[in-house]
């Protein structure tokens, strides 16, 4: 093969070299779903680039010709691989890229095998021929129908995927414009070039420009990959996930305007993006604001809840950085706790109606755990022992009661226990805070949790000592009315009307001699004669 020296050669092979290199780079993180299409981009130019830098090398006809050939390997390749790298930009499904891919290579396929048997037919090139460009030698066409086909099979797939493109670039926050942009860039400065190497519109008769602008495309490509993290972050893989959130997302920039919804944050505004871009947050949730103390800088998520018409939400908020680390905005994800409050508002008023019959109730309520330490007690528990709610809670029962009294409740407890019954109406005496007695009329039943684990015991207490206060009374006056009877020396009897007895004192047992049982409800009459009797 003889050689040529040539201007173009050594810039080609530098543009191959660097696409050639961030190939390589993006191959290394394959893992990432954009990686692969970005490297078979690098990967044809690179191609396009050195078949070009061999040709101009080359002074052989034949040689030219493959290399001119080869060289659409590359451009098909670049193709392909733009419009699915902006295709997995915008819409990430990978059965439906798949299918794209295999689409654009049917219909680039008839071009293609046009292009490797041109000798036959001379539709893709009608003439082929060399020409004298000053000291070297160029390859001139002539484009046939081949040709023309091609590049609007391809224009068309590059401008379909640019258009796309422009719209999520508009469509973006700060750092999609940026990664998205990049694309556009790298996608775009070939096209034009091409554009521009067109015979209708070439600078330099029989040059294609388009290899010499792949390095450009190249450091705008690096600049995305370092800058804007364009392999590290996919965003139209965010926009699947953020998109199917059952959680709003709102996006804030550094001024807390609006720049982006989900559709769940747009059912919560109960409008569009296009609605409410721009708003400040505050406009659409009044009550966050700077009085209410919750500062976006320092707080990552609140105990605040943000109501609007659609329900009641829990912010948790995320600060946006940019690339030097400075504030950029915030992220808010709305949490529905609609149902969660409701549930919540029908256990206040729930407990607040138990709350409410317990102070009701006039006799003592106590609930214990299982080791006999008061939970909860009602007010009227509260008076009856002379000791304020807080000094009972977390103390155990035993502290009003004596040694015996305590004794009998830990018994009444453990037979509740083993037995899971209910007691009812067990009197035990207690010891009020000021030292005087409780009688107290005691019922107890056993407390499970959701398991069905006993965990405590709760019943009432009711009152009893001004019974058993008089019951001791009477019993005292017995006792000292019997003392009375038995000291009198002569007989004493009670009757009633009817003449049974119903006392009568130690000289009347005597004088009848029969025992005290026989005698009280016998009449008077049958200790005596008839005749006396009357």
């Amino acid at each position: 093969m003889n050689f040529q020296a040539n201007p173009y050669t050594i810039p080609l092979i530098l543009s191959s070299i660097v696409t050639i290199s961030l190939a390589i780079y993006a191959w290394k993180h394959r893992q990432n779903p954009a990686a692969l299409p970005l490297g078979y981009i690098l990967l044809g130019m690179s191609i396009w680039a050195f078949a070009d830098a061999i040709r101009w090398v080359s002074a052989d006809f034949g040689a030219q010709v493959f290399l001119a050939k080869v060289r659409f390997f590359g451009t098909d390749l670049l193709t392909i691989s733009c419009v699915a790298l902006i295709w997995q930009y915008i819409k990430p499904q990978r059965f439906s890229l798949r299918w794209l891919v295999v689409g654009m290579s049917v219909l680039l396929a008839p071009t293609f095998i046009l292009l490797w048997t041109n000798e036959f037919h001379f539709r893709f090139w009608q003439t082929v021929e060399q020409v004298a460009m000053g000291d070297y030698i160029a390859l001139e066409r002539q484009n046939g129908i081949g040709y023309l086909m091609h590049m609007v099979t391809n224009y068309a797939f590059l401008g379909a995927g640019l258009v796309s493109l422009l719209i999520v670039y508009f469509r973006s926050t700060k750092i999609r414009r940026g990664q998205a942009g990049a694309i556009f860039l790298a996608t775009a400065i070939p096209l034009l070039a091409n554009i521009l190497s067109l015979p209708a519109f070439a600078l330099v008769k029989n040059v294609d420009l388009t290899p010499f602008s792949f390095t450009v495309s190249g450091l705008v490509l690096t600049f995305g990959v370092f800058r804007y993290g364009l392999l590290d972050v996919l965003p139209a893989a965010r926009d699947a996930i953020i998109e199917n959130l059952r959680d709003g997302v709102i996006v804030l920039d550094s001024h807390l305007r609006i720049i982006d919804l989900n559709p769940a944050a747009e059912r919560i505004l109960d409008s569009r993006l296009q609605e409410v871009l721009g708003w400040h947050f505050e406009k659409v949730f009044p009550e966050w604001n700077k009085d209410s103390g919750h500062g976006m800088d320092s707080v990552r998520q609140t105990d605040m809840t943000l109501n609007n018409p659609r329900g009641a939400f829990e912010p948790r908020i995320s600060p946006l950085r940019s690339g030097e680390g400075q504030p950029a905005g915030y992220v808010i994800f709305l949490r529905d706790v609609s149902e969660r409050k409701k549930a919540e508002e029908r256990l206040r008023r729930s407990q607040e109606k138990y709350q409410s019959i317990l102070e009701d109730i006039k006799e003592g309520y106590y609930h214990v755990d299982i080791h006999g330490n008061f939970i909860e007690v009602n007010d009227a528990f509260c008076q009856a022992v002379l000791f304020s709610r807080s000094e009972l809670l977390g103390t155990s029962f035993r502290q009003l009661a004596d040694t015996r009294n305590g004794r009998r409740l830990l018994l009444l407890f453990n037979r509740v226990y083993s037995t899971g019954q209910t007691v009812v109406q067990e009197d035990f005496e207690f010891t009020r805070n000021d030292g005087s007695r409780l009688f107290g009329a005691v019922s107890a039943s056993l407390v499970h949790d959701d398991a069905g684990n006993p965990v405590g015991y709760r019943g009432l207490v009711r009152d009893v000592t001004s019974r058993k206060l008089a019951e001791e009374a009477l019993r005292v006056s017995e006792e000292k009315y019997r003392t009375i009877l038995e000291d009198i020396r002569e007989g004493y009897y009670e009757i009633d009307l009817t003449g049974n007895f119903l006392e009568v004192n130690p000289i009347i047992l005597d004088i009848v001699e029969m025992p005290y049982d026989e005698v009280i409800g016998r009449n008077f009459a049958s200790f005596t004669e008839p005749e006396s009797a009357r």
